[in-house]
């Protein structure tokens, strides 16, 4: 960095130390970091850098990581609401298995959108623990709120005042049809075509948004006061829990999941081969949840009677340390990423994996998963 501009030179400091103190992180390898630093050297800081001219892939995503770590250094909550993303790194908590920033720019009334990120702050600051399917879901019913009025009102739903207890009705009136015919939605899930609304989406829109305005009745001093509170009593729960079941992949299902085509795709989206590839087939060869192959340990493999078994946490249910029985390949692929897993520890810590680490303590860290993600 001996000569670089010292704005930009602090920048990428700040930037290699952040990305270095992450438990969970990508591996950025030296020789791209320094790629990276040759695409620097211009610029006075990292935002003048044009991103569309950047050919090299590996030096774009570092880059963007790079912008990441710094949005939270020169942003405030106050910016993010004003910008329309949520910054969970504000807070001090990043709940698993989801991104450090959700975007909440899809809701085009102004109005909800501030509502919701009020809501999530409030949550956030509180001692509650949440998953991340709490935030993408009940973004999702904001979305869909949000669509419905942006279609049946006259000032398409922009003027919080005029809304009634009759908008709420016409809304549950229109999800509930679209559940019962199997009708498309209005709303989007992260920004992808329309689902087909169905009776447990549309319980869970109605319960969500039940919850949200629910909490904004509860505040005595709040920037939503101009609310009529008809319109927020208004919204009812989803009715009696649903029992789901879940039905097989069709035959055209499988052999498309399965095609050579498309797991070569799914490979070239993992440049670094941080198992993308062999959790998605894991997956499909087991039947667990992703989760829990994702979340599998060193020592995750047995063999009973010459019988290859798999040794897996099902936390959802709470079931812990339960052995299936996989296919060979299954186990060769298993067999395959531990060696490169332990490869990839050697190489950060100087050290082989210690027994407890193998057996994946969650207490001893740092604790290899399979994938190679967090070693």
């Amino acid at each position: 960095m001996h000569g670089m501009h010292p704005l930009m030179k602090a920048e990428l400091k700040w930037c290699l130390f952040r990305h270095a103190r992450r438990s969970n992180r990508s591996h950025w390898h030296l020789q791209v970091i320094q790629g990276v630093l040759i695409e620097c050297w211009p610029f006075t800081a990292l935002e003048d850098i044009d991103l569309a001219a950047i050919d090299r892939r590996d030096h774009l995503l570092t880059i963007k990581g790079m912008l990441r770590e710094l949005k939270i250094v020169y942003s405030m909550p106050e910016d993010a609401r004003e910008a329309g993303y949520l910054q969970f790194e504000h807070f001090g908590v990043i709940p698993d298995r989801t991104a450090s920033e959700l975007d909440l720019t899809m809701l085009q009334q102004r109005w909800l959108r501030d509502l919701l990120w009020d809501y999530f702050a409030f949550m956030l600051r509180s001692s509650q623990k949440h998953s991340s399917a709490f935030f993408h879901t009940l973004r999702r019913a904001c979305q869909e709120l949000g669509a419905f009025l942006e279609l049946a009102e006259p000032d398409r739903g922009h003027d919080l005042t005029t809304l009634t207890r009759r908008d709420v009705e016409r809304f549950v009136a229109d999800i509930s049809l679209r559940a019962q015919e199997g009708l498309a939605s209005l709303g989007t899930a992260n920004g992808l075509r329309p689902s087909t609304m169905t009776a447990v989406t549309r319980k869970k829109i109605l319960d969500d948004l039940h919850k949200l305005f629910r909490w904004v009745l509860d505040q005595d001093e709040h920037e939503h006061r101009r609310m009529n509170r008809d319109f927020a009593r208004a919204f009812p729960t989803g009715g009696q829990t649903l029992h789901r079941t879940r039905s097989p992949f069709t035959d055209a299902s499988a052999e498309a999941l399965a095609a050579p085509d498309n797991l070569a795709r799914l490979a070239e989206t993992d440049p670094a081969d941080r198992g993308m590839l062999d959790i998605w087939r894991l997956t499909a060869a087991t039947g667990r949840r992703p989760g829990e192959v994702r979340e599998l340990r060193l020592d995750c493999l047995g063999i009973v009677n010459r019988v290859p078994l798999l040794w897996h946490d099902q936390t959802k249910v709470g079931n812990y340390d339960e052995a299936i029985r996989i296919p060979k390949y299954a186990h060769q692929i298993v067999l395959t990423r531990r060696r490169k897993t332990i490869a990839l520890f050697e190489h950060r810590f100087g050290r082989l994996p210690t027994p407890q680490e193998r057996a994946g303590w969650r207490s001893s860290p740092p604790t290899p998963a399979i994938h190679g993600a967090s070693a």
